[in-house]
């Protein structure tokens, strides 16, 4: 069954250029299971997808209040996999709440900073004239 899992993260990644996936596990022993399945095989599928880039799925494990493997998923530009329980995120709301506030104040300062920029830029190409 994961080797399925793995082939159709290739062949969408090849197809449509999909480079994030979910893969939601009933327990934690079958999610361990399944985060050791796919670093197991990453050699295995090199043979088949080697000239994608040399490309590996990069696994990050969602436990409960760890929101940082959440922030590295969603940060990484390779092919990657988060894999969770549902239990891992049922009373993490707060948790994923705050990030989502950190990274809107975040992305805030970035579009501040850039305002900036093209105002003092508006601001010197007045005066060098």
């Amino acid at each position: 069954m994961l080797k399925v899992n793995a082939i159709a993260i290739f062949e969408l990644n090849k197809k449509f250029g999909y480079k994030k996936f979910i893969i939601l596990i009933p327990a934690v022993p079958i999610r361990e299971g399944t985060k050791t399945n796919l670093e197991d095989t990453k050699e295995y599928f090199k043979q088949f997808y080697a000239n994608e880039r040399e490309k590996e799925i990069e696994v990050f494990v969602y436990e409960s209040r760890q929101i940082s493997s959440v922030e590295q998923f969603i940060c990484t530009e390779h092919l990657s996999v988060l894999v969770m329980t549902p239990s891992s995120f049922d009373g993490d709301m707060k948790g994923i709440s705050d990030m989502e506030k950190r990274m809107e104040r975040e992305l805030a300062m970035i579009k501040m900073e850039e305002s900036k920029k093209e105002v003092f830029g508006e601001m010197e190409n007045l005066f060098v004239k």
